[in-house]
């Protein structure tokens, strides 16, 4: 088969062009271009042993209250075997994933995570999230449970143990005390105290992103991004409108750790070859202003353009690119290389079976903007093409319309 219909590739023509915008942007995280480099591991107030102490702690301030410390999640490390069960996995958009624990200082942020089990070129990370109590993998892919979990502000139960939301006073003391009892300190620390009248006031992730349009020299929106504002094993999610501006689904009291993965369910970027392609924001409360106007991460978001565009956007009844639907029609990933090459873009079709590979190479990010969107919307066709033509050879030779 794969001699038969595999190997051949389309080569974009060249086009030497690059930006010199001079666009400073001082209150943006600076980003390595590599790997994400993790600290030390945190010890971990919500486990059901340390939560059960700090409800012991301060009990006495609650009379006749009976613990309501049980598992609200599970904190798993998913063993990914292949990039097959990642795309599987990504078809679940009720679940969050991450490509590094949960519990790990982060001492450099970078463009991808390398978990030790995926340290060689061919291997795939480990994935991790902190799922609910009743919620299941798909068959045939394996986990290992890290702990188990009472997360206060997802105990569904707990509002009706009190009288109007006095439950978020109690929440805030517990996990205080929590925090406390493993060493850690959440700004104040109400646990032990008697119940409050005033309570800590609660903020909601938003804000924008933006990449540089270096034909009209503005910044435009980079729509259909899913921000992240994760605390802990919490993550509160907001999709960016055409003009960039999101608001997550959750409010938080403390402050968060914004992200972005670039990818959503039907297709993936990945950083080189393998890793796929993430920015790690800061940890802070407020909107988090993201204007991208350099190196790999504005490269990601252009091509993140041009392909939620072919994706999700108005097409005028053109066909979608492969879609993330089932084992033979995976996830189609986009390695984008921040280097220059002979190439723009490259289209290997064989390397989308059963998601072994990256359909699509992107290189040169210093283009012009509509260069890079070109490119990106142009090797796409040729995945609609091999979806929709047969024999599976004969998208080679396509009209050009």
């Amino acid at each position: 088969m794969f001699v038969a219909i595999g190997f051949v590739s389309c080569k974009k023509e060249t086009t030497k062009q690059s930006e010199q915008n001079g666009v400073k942007t001082s209150n943006n995280k600076q980003q390595v271009d590599g790997v994400i480099v993790l600290g030390n591991q945190l010890p971990n107030p919500f486990t059901i042993e340390n939560m059960s102490n700090a409800f012991d702690s301060i009990k006495a301030n609650y009379p006749g209250m009976q613990s309501p410390v049980r598992i609200t999640n599970k904190y798993i490390k998913i063993n990914v075997q292949d990039e097959l069960q990642l795309s599987i996995l990504k078809q679940d958009s009720d679940v969050v994933y991450y490509p590094y624990p949960l519990d790990y200082e982060i001492t450099t942020s970078g463009t991808y995570y390398r978990h030790e089990e995926g340290q060689c070129d061919s291997c795939v990370t480990a994935q991790f999230a902190a799922i609910k109590a009743n919620q299941t993998l798909p068959s045939g892919i394996g986990s290992t449970l890290l702990a188990n979990l009472y997360i206060p502000t997802q105990d569904e139960l707990l509002p009706a143990m009190f009288q109007g939301d006095l439950y978020e006073d109690f929440q805030e003391a517990l996990t205080a005390e929590a925090f406390r009892l493993v060493g850690l300190n959440i700004e104040t620390n109400p646990g032990g105290s008697q119940l409050k009248t005033t309570r800590k006031s609660k903020w909601r992730p938003a804000g924008r992103i933006r990449v540089w349009d270096n034909i009209h020299n503005v910044y435009v929106g980079v729509e259909g991004v899913e921000v992240r504002a994760r605390r802990w094993f919490e993550t509160k999610r907001g999709l960016t409108n055409n003009n960039g501006d999101f608001s997550c689904d959750g409010e938080y009291k403390e402050d968060a750790n914004y992200s972005i993965q670039w990818d959503r369910k039907h297709f993936s970027i990945r950083s080189k070859t393998y890793g796929q392609a993430v920015y790690d924001g800061p940890k802070q409360k407020g909107n988090w202003n993201l204007d991208l106007n350099t190196g790999s991460q504005m490269f990601y978001a252009r091509i993140f353009r041009a392909a939620h565009q072919y994706y999700y956007l108005n097409i005028d009844g053109l066909t979608r690119p492969p879609t993330n639907d089932n084992i033979f029609d995976p996830q189609l990933k986009i390695a984008a290389y921040n280097q220059s090459n002979g190439d723009n873009g490259v289209a290997a079709p064989w390397k989308r079976f059963l998601g072994l590979n990256n359909f699509i190479k992107l290189y040169n990010p210093e283009r012009r903007i509509d260069n890079t969107h070109g490119t990106t919307i142009h090797e796409l066709a040729h995945a609609t093409h091999w979806k929709i033509c047969s024999p599976k050879s004969n998208y080679n030779g396509s009209d050009d319309i």
